[in-house]
This record gives structure tokens, sequence and C-alpha cells, in this order.
């Protein structure tokens, strides 16, 4: 393929990509804000923790098999028949496999709210498991409009009905009713968008040569999991439902940024890079353009962040979350290293080395391991910190294998990155001075609305000086999406 469609490709792929994680992850947060602020920290933890536990087996009950399918190149309708009916199997244990959990290590006496938020949860894991043939079908087709539609669909109805139940006073409820209403709504319109139905039919054969990619993928995916999630697992079990609370409402104000700014182009790169595991010049120009688009979003976001959590988090989630600001701004300095580290999983999934994405997360768990032992004696904080650390320590490690198992160069990724990175970090500067010259005049939304609007212009002025032709191209493939037919 051509340079030129590489970049049609990567600016389609932007466009919907973000439009759906935009509007997604938007009314997610919606959702989470106004139920923290009719909850406690340690009722709000608890549920938290059972939305650790589900996510565990729902990933197991992929087993990898949607990325596999999306990574191999040629693929026929047996194939899918066949995937999607092991992954019906699969999820059919798991979920038994989960509710046995529960009842033999949940105490339902003295764990009454864990037990039956955790029982309610369940219907999520055969309800998802429906929709993944499909899913990857689309993925595989660049099908970002209709995967856009269905988030965007899906997340409006359940969203909307978990606020209406929140402000009825349905407290925790109103989540767990969410995360059945998302997986039901995704589901069904996923059936919608994608014209693929499954047959009553199952080949082994054409499963088997999907099992080393599903499974190295499976590993990886279940080392990711507790990468991500080992320090929420670590407050809630070792330290104390409120502090997995604290920690948790930090940490999704975070994961917010790093979904509407990383996450999205991630899926893309996936696909997109895929294609060109054998030409390094369009590989390595559409690498390129991907790590420019997103360190236009995530540096600022996350250094305009940390500048004013301060004033935002008591705003937003109420007074009693006052103490979590502090941990968004320390958690803030997540960006580099989870910025490089989903470039780094993109470039080894493009060049077939689904090896070193298990490598990684190997090494990644053993860090996180070490954080969780050193950090969780000094408490919340301890473990915050160790969260920030345990990525910067193995960076080199990822940075170094990218250099050598992959077509794609250290020198050219950071070459994409230092402008935003560094506009950013002048404009977080810039913020913090003006500041204090506005404290307590305008009152609390109006100074965030005059921060953010000096960042927001400061960066823009900058950006346009760095990345003038990424920025013009964002610009007119949004015109022409929005243009009339």
């Amino acid at each position: 393929m051509s340079g030129n469609t590489a970049e049609g490709q990567v600016g389609s792929a932007a466009f919907w990509s973000y439009a759906g994680a935009f509007a997604e992850r938007g009314l997610r947060f919606a959702v989470f804000v106004v139920i923290a602020r009719f909850v406690l920290p340690e009722e709000f933890g608890i549920v938290v923790l059972a939305g650790l536990i589900l996510s565990l087996f729902q990933d197991f009950s992929q087993i990898g098999m949607n990325e596999a399918l999306v990574r191999r190149k040629d693929v026929d309708s047996l194939t899918f028949d066949s995937v999607f009916w092991f992954l019906i199997a699969i999820s059919g244990v798991a979920t038994l496999i989960y509710l046995t959990g529960v009842m033999l290590f949940v105490d339902r006496e003295n764990q009454a709210l864990l037990w039956i938020v955790l029982l309610s949860l369940a219907p999520a894991l055969p309800i998802s498991s429906l929709g993944s043939v499909h899913h990857a079908h689309l993925l595989r087709d660049l099908g970002f409009k209709e995967l856009t539609l269905r988030i965007v669909g899906a997340s409006l109805a359940s969203g909307v009905i978990a606020i209406l139940l929140a402000l009825a006073g349905w407290g925790i409820w109103a989540l767990v009713a969410k995360s059945l209403l998302q997986a039901l709504f995704q589901t069904a319109l996923l059936w919608f968008f994608c014209d693929w139905r499954p047959s009553l039919r199952f080949s082994y054969e054409k499963l088997r040569p999907l099992m080393p990619d599903s499974l190295r993928l499976l590993g990886s995916g279940a080392l990711t999991q507790f990468n991500q999630k080992g320090f929420d697992f670590a407050a809630g079990l070792l330290l104390s439902a409120a502090a997995l609370g604290i920690l948790r409402v930090a940490g999704q104000t975070i994961l917010l940024l790093i979904e509407l700014t990383i996450g999205p182009m991630t899926m893309a790169a996936f696909a997109i890079l895929s294609r060109y595991p054998d030409d390094p010049v369009v590989g390595r120009r559409t690498f390129a353009l991907l790590t420019k688009s997103t360190a236009l979003l995530v540096y600022p976001s996350f250094f305009g962040l940390a500048a004013i959590a301060d004033l935002l988090l008591p705003w937003v989630f109420g007074e009693q979350w006052g103490q979590a600001s502090a941990f968004v701004q320390l958690l803030a300095l997540l960006a580099l290293p989870v910025h490089l580290q989903l470039l780094l999983m993109a470039a080894f999934f493009a060049a077939g080395r689904t090896d070193r994405m298990l490598h990684w997360q190997i090494a990644l768990s053993g860090a996180t391991a070490l954080g969780i032992a050193i950090g969780t004696p000094f408490g919340l904080w301890g473990l915050a910190i160790a969260t920030v650390a345990h990525f910067y320590i193995l960076l080199p490690l990822g940075l170094w294998w990218m250099q050598r198992d992959t077509y794609f160069q250290i020198g050219e990724l950071f070459r994409s990155i230092w402008p935003s990175f560094l506009c950013a970090g002048l404009m977080a500067i810039a913020v913090l001075g003006v500041k204090p010259a506005i404290s307590g005049k305008l009152g609390t939304p109006l100074e965030l609305a005059v921060l953010v609007a000096i960042g927001v212009a400061l960066f823009g002025a900058a950006a346009l000086l760095i990345a003038p032709d990424l920025l013009r191209a964002g610009l007119d493939g949004a015109r022409r999406k929005f243009r009339p037919a």
C-alpha cells in the first residue's frame, strides 16, 4: 500500500476512534462522577473490587482469540464460526468458575455487599462473549465508524439509565446496572452493524493455527490485568476499601485521559500497522503519524490536569474525595511511560512479535509485584509512588527490544514525542504561575474555565508551530467526515 493510503487510513481511524472514545469514556466518566458524589469511599471501594474481579474473568473468557483473528491475514467463514462457538464454551466455563469462586471464597455474612454485587455482575460474562467475533470482524475490515456507533449507542443508553437510577437513590447499584446494560447493548449493536452470522459448524483444524498467537495474547492479557490492577487489588485487600476508593477515583481520572488520548489510536495502530509487516518505509511513516497524533493530546492533557487537580477533583467528585487530588498529580507522571508502553505494544504486534508483548508483561509483572511488596508497608502513598516508579524502571528494556526486534527506531519515536512534551510542560508551568493570581477571586468553576482556556490557547499556539501539517490534516479529515454527501 502507498503512503497516501496509509495516511488516509490513519486519518479515518483517528477520527472514528477518537469520536467513539470521547463519547463512550465521557459518558462513563459522567456516570462515575454522579455516583461517586452519592457514596462514601468505603462503599465505592467494595464495588470497585467486585468490578476488578469480574474483569479478570472477562479477559480469561476471550483467551486472546479476538486479537488473534485481527492479526491473521487470511481467515475464512469456517474459522469465524469455530472461534465463535469456542468462545461461547469458554465463557460458560469462566462463568461457572466465577460463580463457584464467589460462593466458596466470599463471606456472605461479613462481606454481604461484595457477595451480592459479584453475583449481580455475573451475566456480563456470557453476554459479552456473544459479540467478540463480530468485533474482530469489524476491526479486520477497519470498520471504525460502526465500532464507534456501537460504543456511543451502548454508552448513551446505559449511561442515561444509570444516571437516572443514581438520581433516584440507587447509589452504587446504578454502577452495577450500567455494567450489565452496557454489555447487553454493545453486543446487540455489534450484531446489528456486522452482517456476519455464525453457522452451526465447528472445526478444530481451523482453530489450531490461531492458538499460538491466542495463548500468547491470553498470557499477555492476564499479565496486563495484573499490571494494570495489581496496585488496586493491593489497596483493597491489604489496606482498606476506603483506600481503594480513593486510589480508584484518582486512577479513573488518569485512566479517562489515557483512554481518550492513547487508547483509541492504539486500537487503530494494531489494525493498521499489521498491514505493513514487510514495508518498513510505510510502516515507520504510519507509526510516526500515530505517535505524533497521540502526543498532541497526551502530554497537554496530563500536564494540564496535574496543574489544576487541586481545584478540579473536589469540585467534580465532592469534598469527600478532595484528598484524591494529590494522587492525581502524582499519577500524572505516568504520561510518558504509559504512552511509550502502548506504542511499544503496537510496534511488537505489527512486527508479529507477540512473544515480545508477553515478555514485556512478564517483566512488568515482576516490577509490579516488587512495587506492591515495597510500597504497601508505606500505605497508599507508597503504592501510588510504586505505581509510577515501576513503569520508568522498565522503559529502557522495552525500547531496546523495539530497536532490536522491529523496524521501528527509538530516535524516530522520540522525535515524534519531544515537541509536544516540551510545549505541554511549558504550558503547565504557565498555568501554575497564573493560578495564584486568580485563586479565590472568581469561584471554582470560573477559575477552572480560565485556567483551561489559558492552557489550551498556549498549547494550541505552540502546536501550530510544532506540527502544522499534522493539525491541518486532522482538520481536513474532520471536515470531510462532516461534509454533506
